[in-house]
């Protein structure tokens, strides 16, 4: 290879370079929107993994809130009012069923 060619092949390349640049330049720009979205979500999630209970008491005071005007809200809540009253339930009656079976009340 001659000492032109090997100018040449250098112009080459770096006018590759360049438009190379230009076009990544281009996509970080139009990437920038979500990676902020995406940051924003992370760093929410690391405050919720360092306060959970904070968390938990916003999820709950978010549910007393609009639990009158979301329909699905206060039908979720009415169900989860009635599995817990089921549990509740079960748990009292299971130590008299199972006595039952053995003829012999507890107590």
């Amino acid at each position: 290879m001659s000492m032109q060619q090997v100018v040449a092949r250098r112009a080459l390349l770096l006018q590759r370079i360049a438009q190379q640049r230009a076009e990544f330049g281009m996509l970080a720009q139009s990437l920038q929107g979500p990676a902020s979205l995406y940051d924003k979500g992370y760093s929410i999630t690391q405050k919720i993994r360092q306060h959970p209970k904070l968390m938990s008491g916003a999820a709950l005071l978010t549910l007393i809130v609009f639990r009158k005007r979301l329909p699905i809200i206060k039908m979720s809540m009415t169900a989860l009012t009635v599995v817990k009253g089921w549990l509740s339930l079960k748990t009292r009656l299971l130590p008299l069923y199972k006595a039952s079976d053995k003829n012999v009340l507890p107590g």
